[in-house]
């Protein structure tokens, strides 16, 4: 639980700071914000399932 923990962690700081900060980022940017999130998320969840 702790490495999902982790990684949402690295989520919530990145969207944060852009959005409390008031980073400006192109669409093209955030897109790519987005999915690295995405992918992080779901590596998190692909990690958990190999420890069960």
């Amino acid at each position: 639980m702790g490495l999902i923990s982790g990684k949402m962690g690295v989520i919530l700081l990145t969207l944060s700071r852009i959005y409390l900060l008031g980073e400006r980022k192109s669409k093209k940017e955030m897109r790519s914000v987005i999915i690295g999130c995405l992918f992080v998320i779901l590596g998190g969840i692909l990690l958990e399932d190999m420890k069960v």
